[in-house]
């Protein structure tokens, strides 16, 4: 039987051994193989040992499912061990439990005097705003745990809930001003997305304030370092208003597409990344397609480009995505759609859009898009967020924004090709287990 043991010294050696080899003196012995990585990660191939094989405050055991690596997670890849290690800095580090979400929304002021995000109601308004958010972290949450958030404001309990905690107001110039400083800093070696910014646009049945508190949530959980956006459109934010939601958002792309050919005008070093979930797939895609149209006169080495476009549960139909899509191609450095046939909030969008399929539901061959299954990594009852509530699809984020990982050197299993050329990758839900062990 194979055995791990890790040293508990600084250098956080770890060391794989045969069946016949034993601590010595309380310190590793070279054998086969010896990993050097920093303290807290661990390897493949980990089975649990007795208690009783390892010295006492000398080493301690570390469990794992056997032959983790013929299943992706491949902790020789130097991508895959720097992320494990980040998660393991990153909830090892005293850090700041606030994070700054950045702002642009088409929503109506209702309450000018507000100082919260009930400044802001459903409706459109006549101009888009900008802004500022801060938003409170809870030391309860970790890594891809689900939002909790108080259901009433006078039950807000510090230690467990989300909360936004202040709104700031910039002018518009104020706010791309801000983008610009990140987005023209220079490359650095060490952190990937410092000079980037990440938009989430939100889906269907979103407040204002949940809409600053996922990208808080993602950013937070990755470790994003550049700035962390949301645009929030007028959605109602009740289940019963579908097709309220439906027609705000199509009123809506036209300000998105706004705000991000004012982001992309802001590049120099750095990148744009989108997230879009759900219904706000709807919003992105064909904000992107406005793009793609006003660069299409451009030489290709002049067009602007987006960094990641991560198209998350799309709540659109399916040939409206077939349509959509090769221009949101052009556009990108790359394009992921995460997918999930047991996805039951698409599936009674379904019925609500009179029996046209939603995209989200199956994978698609069209070139340049990336599928990923979440069907076996799903844990929500709706199946609806898995990519940020779901440890093993947000760490695929992670390796993508912060490592330009492409889908074969991340943890997904690869499937049958949907046709010659069109790969087709699965989420795999034991990596929850090797993130949730450190």
């Amino acid at each position: 039987m194979k055995t791990v043991y890790r040293s508990k010294s600084e250098t956080g050696l770890i060391v794989r051994a045969n069946p016949s080899w034993t601590p010595t003196n309380g310190e590793p012995r070279q054998v086969e193989t010896t990993y050097s990585y920093p303290i807290e990660i661990a390897l493949a191939e980990m089975e649990e040992v007795d208690v009783a094989e390892i010295r006492p405050g000398s080493y301690r055991r570390l469990y794992a499912a056997p032959n983790r690596l013929p299943l992706g997670l491949d902790h020789s890849d130097p991508n895959v061990a720097a992320e494990l290690q980040r998660i393991v800095y990153l909830k090892k580090a005293d850090r700041e439990r606030f994070r700054t979400i950045y702002y642009a929304t088409n929503r109506k002021v209702a309450d000018a005097g507000a100082v919260g995000v009930s400044r802001f109601g459903n409706d459109i308004g006549p101009r888009i705003s900008y802004g500022s958010a801060l938003v409170r972290i809870p030391p309860t949450h970790r890594y891809g745990d689900e939002i909790d958030t108080p259901f009433v404001g006078w039950l807000d309990d510090p230690e467990k809930h989300f909360r936004v905690t202040a709104l700031n107001r910039f002018d518009e110039s104020a706010f791309y001003a801000a983008m610009r400083t990140t987005l023209s800093q220079p490359d650095d070696l060490e952190s990937l997305t410092r000079n980037d910014v990440l938009l989430f646009v939100h889906g269907f049945r979103t407040t204002m304030e949940f809409a600053l508190l996922r990208p808080a949530q993602i950013g937070y959980d990755i470790g994003f370092e550049g700035k962390t956006c949301a645009f929030s459109w007028p959605s109602r934010g009740k289940f019963l208003a579908y097709g309220e939601d439906q027609r705000q958002a199509s009123a809506s792309v036209l300000a998105l597409s706004m705000v991000l050919r004012k982001l992309i005008e802001q590049q120099t070093d750095g990148r744009v990344h989108i997230v879009a979930h759900s219904m706000g797939n709807f919003l992105a895609m064909q904000a992107l397609e406005q793009l793609a149209d006003e660069f299409e006169d451009l030489a290709e080495i002049d067009r602007p480009k987006l960094g990641h476009v991560i198209l998350a549960d799309p709540d659109v139909g399916e040939s409206d995505f077939e349509l959509w899509t090769p221009r949101v191609v052009e556009v990108a450095k790359t394009v992921t759609l995460y997918h999930c046939s047991k996805d039951w909030a698409l599936t009674g969008s379904f019925l609500l859009n009179s029996g046209q399929s939603r995209a989200g539901l199956r994978a698609w061959s069209l070139s340049g898009l990336d599928n990923v299954d979440c069907d076996d990594v799903s844990t929500e009852w709706l199946g609806h967020s898995a990519y940020a509530d779901d440890s093993p699809l947000l760490f695929d984020i992670q390796l993508l924004l912060q490592r330009d990982a492409r889908p074969e050197v991340r943890p997904l299993r690869r499937l049958e090709d949907l046709e010659p050329g069109h790969p087709y990758w699965q989420a795999i839900p034991e990596v929850a287990e090797v993130i949730e062990g450190f």
